[in-house]
């Protein structure tokens, strides 16, 4: 599990398309691995979806969803608003630090344990969060 930030300016490209593009490989995901998302700047975590694979950008696609280049591609599936945003540290029994800095961070496995055991991942659907 890892929270991903990103800008509001490319919040809707990322949900919309389910991909995130990034600058190099990350380390430690896997297909089927949970991706949350939260706002650069912001501690709280809205969106979550699930990783499918991970691929170099071959063909220009992220130029033409972000509007600039990205080498590698994130690409997921069942992105959905959480029905109720959290804030990790606030959960964190680690010790670890989520705060708002960089561009990514991983979940420790108790603090993982601890938000499933919480509920914290439900989602709700685009229709409830939208309001329609």
């Amino acid at each position: 599990m890892i929270i991903l930030r990103t800008s509001e300016d490319t919040i809707l490209q990322v949900v919309t398309h389910q991909t995130y593009a990034l600058t190099g490989r990350p380390a430690k995901l896997s297909p089927g691995d949970c991706i949350l998302l939260s706002l650069v700047g912001s501690r709280e975590v809205s969106f979550s979806m699930e990783l499918v694979r991970v691929r170099l950008d071959r063909n220009n696609e992220t130029d033409r969803i972000f509007g600039r280049h990205w080498p590698v591609i994130l690409d997921c599936r069942g992105c959905l608003p959480l029905k109720t945003p959290f804030v990790m540290s606030d959960h964190a029994v680690s010790g670890h630090n989520y705060g708002p800095g960089g561009t990514s961070v991983y979940v420790q496995r108790q603090d993982q344990e601890v938000i499933r055991a919480k509920g914290l991942l439900g989602t709700r659907s685009w229709a409830e969060y939208l309001g329609t």
